[in-house]
């Protein structure tokens, strides 16, 4: 019982680090994404349409980055159970871990179709550019 729990405990470390390496690309994705943005609004022949875009991606990221802190701080509570708990809670911890990453990965998809509409965007943008 005491080396499953030291797996599920080891499980859940390496959980935390994977977790915590994601959050550090999300925030790169995010700035990369900001700066795109920014970029778009310097280019943009209409700017309230641009305004209005800029706005609702960054609502969608503001609260993209909410889900992550909470799904952090679920994370370490997580942690907390499973270092003071039985058996059973580290198995509860685990699915809950499990649930928690299948989040992330869903986030992470989010993330990609937010870079693809983004790029999209530019490349109409150039296009219009380029026939002006």
């Amino acid at each position: 019982m005491r080396k499953e729990l030291d797996i599920a405990r080891e499980r859940e470390e390496q959980t935390l680090l994977y977790n915590a390496e994601y959050a550090e690309e999300y925030e790169v994705l995010i700035s990369q994404y900001e700066d795109r943005l920014n970029d778009n609004v310097k280019l943009s022949l209409k700017p309230e349409d641009a305004k209005r875009q800029v706005e609702q991606k960054t609502v969608t990221i503001l609260s993209r980055d909410l889900a992550l802190n909470q799904i952090t701080s679920k994370l370490a509570e997580l942690k907390e159970k499973a270092t003071s708990g039985s058996r059973h809670e580290a198995e509860l911890s685990e699915c809950r871990i499990r649930a928690l990453n299948e989040e992330i990965f869903d986030m992470k998809c989010n993330i990609c179709a937010l870079n693809e509409q983004l790029l999209n965007r530019e490349i109409e943008l150039d296009t219009v550019r380029t026939n002006l």
